[in-house]
Formats: structure tokens, C-alpha cells, sequence
């Protein structure tokens, strides 16, 4: 009489190879979200900063602006993410540079 069905060692690899597979998976995906998100926070810097030469350009004798004036000002709208900046933008002669607080993380973590 012949047994029908996997042997143990069969059963094994299998479960092996799906849990390799799963791993990739889930690591490709993970870095994929990393990307996105670091590229979400560098066009929301640029928004940031196109947004403040507008401020800039509405009130020339101001240096510097909040995150919180260009809500206001309805230049900018507010974002719900706890790794966005919200710091201020200095304006540098004609460039404007962005300046986080101490406690805000500017990109969204690796992982590393």
C-alpha cells in the first residue's frame, strides 16, 4: 500500500519557502513606505518654502515665519503627521531655509 501525501521534510520546505517569500515581501514593501514618505516630507518642505516667499513677499520686513502663521494665512494647509516639521522658515538674504524644533524629526524613520 502506497502512502499518499507529503512527507515531513516536504512539509518543512514548503513552509520554509513561504516564510522566505513573506519576509521579502514584507521588507520591499517597508522600504517602499520609507520612500514614499520621505518624498512626502521633502514636497511638503518645498510647499513650506514656496508658501514662505509668499509670506515674504505679502510682509518683506519679516525674517522668519511659523508653520502656524502660514495656516493662518491660508498659504498653507495643515497636515496631520507627527514626523512633518513644524518649525519655522528663516528667510538667509533671498533664500528661505527651514528650521525644525528640536524635538521634530524632519523624515520619517528607517529603521537604521
Amino acid at each position: 500500500m502506497k502512502n499518499k501525501g507529503f512527507t515531513l521534510i516536504e512539509l518543512l520546505a514548503v513552509v520554509l519557502l513561504i516564510g522566505i517569500t513573506l519576509v521579502l515581501v514584507f521588507t520591499s514593501v517597508k522600504n517602499i513606505m520609507i520612500e514614499n514618505k520621505n518624498t512626502e516630507f521633502k514636497n511638503y518642505e518645498k510647499i513650506m518654502k514656496t508658501s514662505a516667499n509668499l509670506y515674504f513677499e505679502k510682509k518683506p520686513a519679516l525674517l522668519e515665519v511659523t508653520l502656524d502663521q502660514l495656516i493662518e494665512d491660508n498659504l498653507i494647509k495643515p497636515i496631520n503627521d507627527e514626523y512633518i516639521c513644524t518649525g519655522k522658515v528663516v528667510k538667509n538674504n533671498n533664500a528661505v531655509e527651514l528650521e525644525c524644533k528640536k524635538d521634530d524629526v524632519p523624515i520619517w524613520p528607517s529603521g537604521e
